[in-house]
């Protein structure tokens, strides 16, 4: 369910509150350092660190080889574990989750997803802007997109460490989308953030 940090005990209160409210809830995303996930993290140490600060419950996790880029080479051992976010300080909407990748057994690739209604647009955006500011943190090289094409709009922002685009990726991609479909009621937000960082692993950036 959607947290409301706002506690209308009196009628003069409610603004003040609110205020407090979004400054603790930046302090506590700041603090979990959701977006200071190291590569090359294992499965275990991954998990546990999300469980530090977030209610999550498993709902699938799959296992397969890739191919190896290099002929002679061993095959990737490709691992993707789904968790429902029953409780997130950094999302704000509902139906969060978050989707961890390994290659050989090592992080390197994160989405998380959090759900809005079609009126919710200005919570969208409050959690979009908390979001962004965190991101900037870690990555300061930053590239603005706007996405229009058929029954979705929306905007995203792609974050680099560097702007060498020969060096192995590791960026972090933060937007939200609006869909539109034929039943009104149906429209909704997705806010979605995707984390990946190559290094230490053998995927390219031609497939990640």
């Amino acid at each position: 369910m959607k947290k409301n940090y706002a506690l209308l005990l009196l009628i003069l209160l409610p603004v003040c509150l609110n205020a407090q409210s979004k400054s603790t809830t930046k302090q506590l995303c700041e603090f979990e350092k959701l977006f200071s996930l190291k590569p090359g993290m294992d499965m275990p140490a991954t998990i546990a660190l999300l469980n530090q600060y977030s209610k999550i419950t498993l709902l699938n996790q799959t296992t397969e080889k890739l191919k190896p880029y290099a002929s002679g080479s061993d095959s990737i051992l490709h691992e993707v574990v789904t968790y429902r976010i029953d409780s997130s300080v950094c999302l704000l909407g509902r139906d969060n989750l978050i989707k961890f990748e390994f290659a050989d057994g090592q992080l390197y690739k994160a989405y998380m997803e959090s759900s809005f209604g079609k009126n919710e647009f200005p919570d969208v955006m409050s959690n979009f802007d908390l979001l962004h500011t965190q991101i900037l943190k870690s990555w300061k090289y930053e590239k603005k997109l706007t996405i229009s094409g058929g029954s979705v709009s929306g905007l995203a922002y792609n974050f680099y460490k560097t702007p060498d685009k020969k060096a192995k990726l590791d960026m972090c991609q933060l937007q939200y989308v609006k869909t539109d479909s034929r039943n009104v009621d149906k429209d909704m937000y997705k806010l979605e953030v995707l984390w990946v960082n190559l290094n230490n692993t053998r995927m390219e950036n031609s497939n990640y």
